[in-house]
């Protein structure tokens, strides 16, 4: 937690920053990254339980919107998920690189927002899912162009999933009417009338059945 007040009672003088001490933000980070480490399955059994994953997006939330304030040992504790996980497959990397980078200690720069936008489109169904719901998660982060065209491309193209991209895609505008307008000035390279079609079954249902 953080106070503006010292142990004795005096408040902090203006325009000095109140020290930072155990955040509950921070606590709970530990704990959740403590578990995960605990409970996390040697690289032969794959894939992570769904709990994992939880566990594995929590701390992905927690670090997007506080880790700029986190101490050194919330990011320790971000790093041993890192390592547990090494030799599993890189889409299990990707959420503990995201919380890394968003973290305030961050000797190494480990990083992960290009990777996730260029593995929006991903081929492979399961992975684009998952990288959906990483990037749901730190959608304001992502770089809106580029991620825009993946994900458009998405509702063009493929059949898995491709309501849950458009859903994303219309997060990273500010209303129904700019994302339109954008969607309906792209062009994809294949299946234009699949999209065309799609697009006005969203109209249709309503952008918030999509997200």
């Amino acid at each position: 937690m953080t106070s503006d007040v010292d142990p004795q009672g005096q408040f902090w003088l203006p325009g000095v920053p109140a020290p930072c001490c155990n955040r509950v933000v921070d606590v709970c980070l530990r704990k959740l990254c403590q578990t995960f480490c605990e409970q996390c399955p040697p690289p032969t059994v794959s894939p992570l339980s769904s709990q994992l994953d939880d566990i594995s997006l929590a701390c992905l939330l927690l670090a997007d919107e506080w880790g700029n304030r986190s101490p050194e040992a919330t990011s320790a504790a971000l790093a041993a998920c890192l390592d547990q996980v090494a030799g599993r497959f890189w889409g299990d990397f990707l959420p503990w690189r995201l919380a890394l980078e968003f973290c305030q200690h961050n000797p190494h720069g480990v990083s992960g927002l290009e990777e996730l936008t260029a593995n929006l489109d991903h081929h492979n169904s399961s992975i684009r899912l998952w990288m959906f719901d990483l990037a749901w998660c730190v959608r304001h982060r992502l770089n809106s162009v580029d991620a825009t065209v993946r994900l458009l491309k998405n509702v063009a193209d493929t059949l898995g999933y491709w309501d849950f991209a458009l859903g994303l895609c219309r997060a990273l505008f500010p209303t129904d009417e700019a994302f339109f307008g954008c969607a309906d000035k792209f062009q994809p390279k294949d299946l234009a009338d699949q999209y065309r079609g799609r697009l006005a079954f969203a109209r249709k249902q309503g952008l918030a059945v999509f997200q």
